[in-house]
């Protein structure tokens, strides 16, 4: 199952690596015409973040991989047709990139109520079925030198002012100044009877600039 899960990742942390940059950028110019900074307005800072990496996601060859963008205009989920897997785009809780509390939101309370995927009983099987239904969240966090995405799978609603619980299931660092994506690594925090597994992905997949979107996205 853990090999599967970081196979289906792979085409998803590689596009990031283009996108994110680009997302940043336009996130970061849409705050300059409305005159505010992403320092002085975190949240909608965040919000066109978001939307920018969803038109570009959608416009990318996502689809290709056997991922789609699904969800509102104003949110970013992604869905793996291949195993029924989901992840699910929001702001970190804090500068740790902790996943925010399920709050009264009922579909996040199933969300973050999860079996831990990475347990000591993990099984072998690597069938598609192994992560049907399984829901990971994105965070981001940022500073003046890089930008890191989390990737996690949330264990516990958390309540507010507490963050919900979560394992990290993989981790993307990606350098501003550089524009290189300089570290992945996949880890499971459950038990030390799991190594973690370090990768660069050194082919990136390069979205293409047009592409007519497909209406069961």
């Amino acid at each position: 199952m853990q090999n599967l899960l970081h196979e289906r990742l792979k085409p998803v942390a590689t596009l990031l690596n283009t996108l994110i940059p680009v997302a940043r950028t336009r996130a970061i110019t849409a705050l300059a015409e409305m005159r505010v900074t992403p320092s002085s307005s975190k949240d909608t800072y965040a919000r066109c973040l978001r939307t920018a990496l969803r038109e570009l996601l959608l416009d990318s060859d996502l689809n290709q991989y056997g991922w789609a963008v699904t969800g509102n205009s104003n949110s970013l989920h992604l869905f793996d047709r291949q195993t029924g897997l989901t992840i699910r785009f929001l702001k970190a809780f804090d500068q740790t990139g902790s996943i925010p509390p399920a709050g009264s939101n009922s579909a996040r309370k199933r969300a973050w109520t999860q079996t831990p995927l990475l347990t000591p009983q993990t099984t072998a099987d690597d069938t598609p079925q192994s992560l049907w239904g399984l829901e990971l969240v994105c965070t981001w966090t940022e500073d003046d030198e890089r930008i890191t995405c989390h990737i996690q799978q949330p264990t516990s609603t958390g309540q507010w002012p507490e963050r919900a619980g979560s394992k990290t299931i993989m981790t993307l660092s990606h350098t501003i100044d550089h524009g290189d994506l300089d570290n992945i690594s996949f880890n499971n925090t459950e038990s030390d009877a799991y190594e973690t597994v370090e990768e660069k992905l050194s082919t990136p997949i390069k979205p293409q600039q047009t592409r007519t979107r497909s209406n069961t996205q």
